[in-house]
């Protein structure tokens, strides 16, 4: 059974897909994994999901690599089973919210130079996460590009890269 007790989580799923069929040995991947970034996507429903572990059994989670150590793929696992509840936003203390502020007040700055090394950074880093040393272990930020200003809720502004027109 793919899903492991997991209900039908797809994660579970595809996870533990990775399990059951993990990478070939050698360098090279075979020609059934595209990796372009204009690939046809797939994304199984639920119903779905006995037919394509069947056509695509190599696509488990993590696509493309070696699947995860044990200690990892049991976290997740827990993870799943409880609900895989995320943590709210954090509350960020005053001396930590300036710091952040400064950063986004950079950030979404008008002058020519301030919009030129903002774009560059988003395109560079856009896909990654972010940290501040000095802020408590465990506190990430994601750089976005939203319709909407600094301190209202997000709008994400969606392209499959930050180069791309909208939509």
């Amino acid at each position: 059974m793919i899903n492991e007790g997991q209900g039908n989580s797809l994660i579970a799923g595809m996870l533990a897909l990775k399990r059951l069929h993990p990478m070939p040995a050698g360098r090279r991947l075979p020609d059934s994994f595209d990796l372009k970034l204009n690939r046809d996507q797939q994304c199984a429903s639920r119903q779905a999901f006995a037919d394509f572990t069947a056509e695509y059994p190599l696509w488990g989670m993590p696509y493309g690599v070696p699947g995860l150590a044990d200690e990892k793929y049991g976290v997740l696992m827990r993870w799943l089973a409880q609900g895989a509840q995320g943590d709210d936003r954090v509350v960020l203390n005053p001396q930590q919210q300036v710091r952040v502020s400064r950063w986004e007040a950079f950030l979404n700055g008008r002058s020519l130079k301030q919009q030129l090394m903002s774009r560059y950074l988003f395109e560079q880093l856009f896909i990654g996460d972010l940290y501040f040393d000095k802020l408590p272990s465990g506190v990430w930020f994601r750089l976005v590009c939203s319709r909407t200003p600094s301190g209202a809720p997000i709008a994400i502004i969606p392209s499959r890269r930050p180069s791309m027109p909208p939509g």
